[in-house]
């Protein structure tokens, strides 16, 4: 009886690792082990930043929804007058918007001089930079985090 109740559970247990669904849900997300900060580009596994890339396959779909698919992003508004932050990132007077870096060039003007500078069609991936070592490179004006955007050459 015992041996019976064996079997039934190793084949139960083998049966169902067997059809275990794919953990890639979002095709976008690339999956590789390097993290780019803008500046340098390490390994993942010896990086202990919190960086996430999506790259950009689709024209038609604009920056800022792109930036809504990003976990940890919030995006408020639309068009030109919306506005990024790191979800958890408070300041009690200073400005709590993200720093957009473009091929290496901060730019102050939020993402309404994002997309007054930057065609979708000429964006390769985004990278999002959320925690204080992955920031600390781009200073105060990165201390809400950053989104580099590098451009297809």
């Amino acid at each position: 009886m015992e041996k019976i109740i064996l079997v039934s559970l190793s084949i139960l247990l083998f049966s169902s690792c067997r059809n275990r669904p794919s953990s890639s849900n979002n095709s976008n997300y690339e999956t590789n082990n390097v993290v780019d900060d803008g500046f340098t580009k390490k390994d993942r596994r010896s990086s202990s930043s919190s960086a996430k890339s999506l790259k950009v396959d689709d024209e038609n779909v604009t920056i800022e929804n792109y930036l809504r698919q990003m976990p940890g992003l919030n995006v408020n508004g639309s068009g030109y007058n919306a506005s990024v932050t790191v979800r958890g990132v408070k300041t009690m007077y200073g400005a709590s918007e993200v720093l957009f870096v473009v091929d290496g060039v901060p730019l102050s003007g939020g993402l309404g001089e994002v997309q007054a500078l930057v065609q979708v069609r000429d964006i390769a991936n985004l990278t999002i930079l959320k925690d204080g070592s992955a920031t600390a490179l781009y200073g105060n004006r990165g201390g809400n985090g950053v989104i580099i955007i590098k451009t297809k050459k």
